[in-house]
């Protein structure tokens, strides 16, 4: 670079820096994002009761190749830390959390926010997954999604039907070290 500081939205210090778990302000290195996209008029897809789905993650924006790989939905990161922000919508369900699973340890790994979509409406609500995760080694995660209420259909998200394609789940990576 050329020695200047780079703005960063997301960061209310306003120097591109991110304060990491230590209290150290460093550099973003990369950024890496994983979505749901589908063709205008595809719905979300359909909730079980009381049940947990993994969220579909069919494409890839990665120019720094973060993400080693995006697979039946799953994605591996190598060793680093990373800021992970989601969101997932839900329609119709009652009650609903999103969560980053790790699959290579069994663990839900950041806890989404709890949403309430009472049963008879049709709205999309997100849950918003937001967290750091700091790994030692190469791990597999997906993106899951609890509903209390099965819903057909829509209930992992209504489509717009804009003419332009539907975006359900979003992923952002951030990787720092």
């Amino acid at each position: 670079t050329d020695g200047k500081q780079v703005k960063d939205k997301s960061n209310p210090t306003g120097t591109g820096k991110h304060l990491n778990q230590s209290g150290v302000y460093e550099w973003p290195i990369k950024v890496a994002y994983l979505s749901e996209v589908q063709t205008s008029g595809t719905e979300g897809g359909s909730t079980l009761a009381n049940s947990t789905v993994v969220r579909t993650l069919n494409t890839k924006v990665d120019p720094d190749g973060i993400v080693t790989s995006l697979i039946s939905n799953q994605f591996t990161l190598p060793a680093g830390t990373y800021d992970i922000y989601a969101t997932s919508p839900v329609c119709a369900s009652d009650r609903a959390r999103a969560y980053l699973y790790n699959v290579t340890d069994s663990v839900k790994t950041i806890l989404g926010t709890p949403n309430y979509n009472y049963a008879a409406a049709y709205a999309n609500i997100n849950s918003i997954v937001s967290g750091q995760i700091v790994i030692a080694v190469s791990k597999v995660f997906e993106l899951r999604q609890y509903t209390l209420n099965a819903h057909a259909t829509n209930g992992l998200g209504v489509a717009g039907a804009s003419g332009d394609n539907e975006v359900f789940s979003i992923i952002k990576i951030t990787k720092y070290r």
